[in-house]
């Protein structure tokens, strides 16, 4: 087991853990190897003691108990995400019912387990249900464009043009194209100190999408608003 701190703990066969409770089991020392300063050599992020079956690895601060058992049937689940993977589709129009906050707080939970940097886990989520929240939001993305298309900006150049007056004008008759009446929108974001939080972002997002498809939902990327983000209220985030 590794114990990040003064020393790193390397068990050297069994299934036995040195340490119970947060305390070091000195009577079950002898068959570990112990290395020394190895605080900057380790992200604490719990791969290891995730993926070993025997429990020959772990991190004080991490119950192994508390820790998702590894499937037996990978083979058999393999041919099933290759399913979801291939069927992927990107969904723009949505029946007018709302999904149950209890299914969406299931999803989220399930993307808990998506990969992070250094395994920080430092996304956090803004589902929106609010129709006329979700409106204002597909409004201020309009606002954007039309900003754009003043400006005359380098960014809409080309088809880009013709794309966003026509979005407008599709706005203006009462089409939401941007968010296309989606019952719920879903907005993720990272802390400053966040080491790749807009990588993690997209990563989390992404697994959500497939975790909906697998529910039974549709899901679509919101890139218009996404570029309005990062252009007219200066985030990347």
């Amino acid at each position: 087991m590794y114990e990040i701190g003064d020393d790193l703990l390397v068990f050297s066969g069994g299934k036995h853990s040195p340490l119970i409770g947060g305390k070091r089991q000195n009577h079950l020392l002898r068959r570990w190897i112990f290395i020394k300063n190895v605080d900057e050599l380790c992200h604490k992020c719990g791969h290891c003691q995730a993926i070993c079956d025997n429990l020959a690895i772990g991190l004080p601060q991490i119950n192994p108990l508390a820790l998702e058992k590894k499937s037996n049937h990978q083979k058999h689940h393999g041919d099933i995400v290759k399913d979801i993977i291939k069927n992927r589709r990107s969904i723009r129009k949505y029946k007018d019912r709302k999904i149950s906050e209890d299914e969406i707080k299931s999803l989220i939970e399930t993307v808990r387990y998506a990969p992070s940097a250094s395994n920080a886990h430092q996304v956090s989520w803004m589902v929106y249900s609010d129709d006329e929240k979700i409106k204002k939001i597909a409004e201020l993305t309009v606002e954007w464009m039309k900003d754009q298309l003043r400006q005359k900006s380098d960014l809409i150049s080309g088809r880009y043009v013709h794309v966003f007056n026509k979005h407008i004008k599709d706005w203006e008759q009462g089409k939401d194209i941007v968010l296309r009446n989606a019952p719920h929108f879903i907005l993720v974001h990272g802390p400053d100190s966040g080491i790749m939080r807009q990588i993690d972002g997209v990563i989390a997002l992404d697994y959500f999408e497939f975790a909906a498809i697998s529910a039974g939902f549709g899901t679509c990327w919101a890139g218009l608003f996404s570029h309005a983000m990062q252009e007219k209220y200066g985030s990347s985030d």
